[in-house]
């Protein structure tokens, strides 16, 4: 019984101890908020790294692609309806620092660049091609919780918008992501 005892203490050790190190792939989904106008949504994969510094901090290194999609075109674009359309695709990269609080469950935060490599709308009563009126790049700050269950990794997380993504507002988002573990 003892030595059973053992082993599992010791098993158990070693699960907690690889928590948050490692590659990681996975899927984002992010519900966009800046105007009550608009319906915008991002969805994107990304890779990251993740790397313990001591037993309780660590950072991670994040790089993805993404597509926004606006449901729901502003109506204040030239010749602009509530039913055009637009869409995003660009690229996004994250430096994050987290903090183990307990077991697998951690707090995270850090800068989050993105840059839109194709930005364009259809105006829905004569299907012409129009540019949308974003800035390309972008800087956001995310704050969030994220747990480690097995190979797999689950993150919440608000990201706050530093610049003005269109010329007058801000544009907030709420992220939902599921990663996979690859064999470090």
């Amino acid at each position: 019984m003892k030595q059973t005892l053992i082993t599992l203490v010791i098993s158990l050790l070693s699960i907690f101890s690889c928590y948050g190190q490692g590659f990681y792939a996975g899927l984002e989904g992010a519900r966009l908020f800046g105007d009550e106008w608009c319906t915008n949504w991002e969805i994107g994969a990304f890779a990251s790294y993740s790397h313990r510094t001591s037993s309780r901090f660590g950072l991670e290194a994040q790089a993805g692609l993404y597509t926004q999609i606006y449901d729901d075109a502003p109506v204040h674009w030239l010749g602009g309806r509530p039913d055009d359309r637009a869409n995003t695709f660009g690229g996004k990269i994250a430096l994050c620092g987290f903090l183990r609080v307990v077991g697998p469950v951690a707090i995270f935060t850090g800068p989050v660049g993105s840059y839109n490599f194709y930005q364009k709308g259809t105006l829905s009563s004569s299907g012409k091609r129009f540019d949308i009126s974003l800035h390309h790049a972008e800087l956001q700050w995310r704050l969030g919780l994220m747990a480690d269950i097995r190979r797999f990794r689950v993150r919440v997380c608000w990201d706050h918008d530093l610049t003005n993504r269109w010329a007058d507002y801000k544009l907030n988002a709420i992220t939902l992501s599921v990663a996979f573990k690859l064999k470090p």
